[in-house]
């Protein structure tokens, strides 16, 4: 190999000494990469910081459990809020045995549109919030307002019964069906329905003449109580063993007959079904009937108050 001597120094390869670069040169820019990134790729940006929990999330939460709610619109009224606070009177019956009721106005007149037009009507009543029925029973008035709170028919108390008066109960059912039917009261028509037959049933009686007669001309024609009625008097009519039965002679049950020709007509036109056919055509009991039969909607309609 060739070599140069210059005043003691040793040059190589013709590199001049106090020339040759340093073995490791800090680099002054980033040196180019080998693979170059294509340039038709996005660069995916870093994650960004979570969020701060306690700031987004808990805060909003802990307002809201402290805040209260707005009630919903189709919120249930509590029973403080659907018994109000204004009161009517009523003064029903006559004499000694009159008696006087108040009532609170609004539960009133959300469940009697009868009474809803007569105390906020231009009517002496509208004015005074007093009403008097001298024609009504107090004690069937009664039920009626226990009925306007709690909605249910209430079972009648045998008080004041004569020992001979077997049915005054069910006497008292149907006087408060007449009174729901005067004032229109259809829930309360039909739920008495309900409660005549579930009474006679539990009881296992049969009604006698006299209390049918009577009911019958506490009512309208096309009644579903006198529709219960002629059945129960047809029925008892046709199956009632008279030596056994002696309420149900043909004298006592004729003798119903002829005090009230719209009674006298709708029985009789029950018995024509069943002439010449008694024992092979047996009517039907009228307490087993479906409930709907003796409801106020019609036939086409679907009953209100079955369990869906």
């Amino acid at each position: 190999m060739a070599s140069n001597t210059t005043n003691g120094a040793v040059a190589t390869w013709g590199v001049t000494p106090n020339t040759m670069p340093p073995l490791i040169t800090p680099p002054t820019t980033a040196p180019p990469s080998a693979t170059p990134p294509s340039t038709t790729v996005p660069v995916a940006a870093p994650p960004s910081a979570p969020a701060a929990v306690t700031d987004l999330t808990m805060k909003p939460l802990i307002a809201n459990l402290t805040k209260p709610s707005e009630p919903p619109s189709s919120k249930v009224l509590y029973l403080f809020d659907q018994i109000g606070v204004d009161t009517v009177s009523f003064r029903v019956g006559q004499g000694d045995k009159a008696r006087s009721f108040l009532v609170h106005k609004k539960i009133l007149c959300a469940k009697v549109l009868f009474f809803e037009k007569l105390f906020n009507g231009p009517f002496a009543e509208g004015i005074s919030q007093t009403a008097e029925f001298p024609e009504d029973d107090p004690t069937t008035f009664g039920l009626l307002i226990g009925w306007i709170y709690s909605s249910v028919v209430e079972n009648p108390h045998e008080l004041g019964a004569s020992p001979n008066e077997r049915y005054y109960g069910c006497k008292q059912l149907m006087a408060l069906f007449a009174l729901a039917e005067k004032y229109n009261i259809v829930r309360l028509q039909d739920q008495t329905m309900d409660r005549i037959t579930r009474y006679l049933r539990d009881k296992t009686h049969w009604l006698h003449a006299p209390a049918m007669g009577i009911a019958y001309s506490w009512t309208h024609e096309k009644s579903k109580l006198r529709l219960f009625l002629a059945r129960h008097f047809v029925y008892i009519f046709l199956t009632a063993n008279v030596q056994v039965e002696t309420a149900f002679t043909n004298d006592n049950m004729r003798l119903e007959l002829t005090k009230d020709d719209d009674f006298f007509k709708d029985v009789f036109a029950m018995l024509r079904e069943h002439t010449g056919w008694a024992r092979m055509n047996k009517p039907a009991d009228p307490l087993l009937a479906p409930p709907c039969d003796y409801h106020q909607h019609s036939d086409t309609e679907p009953c209100p108050y079955k369990q869906k």
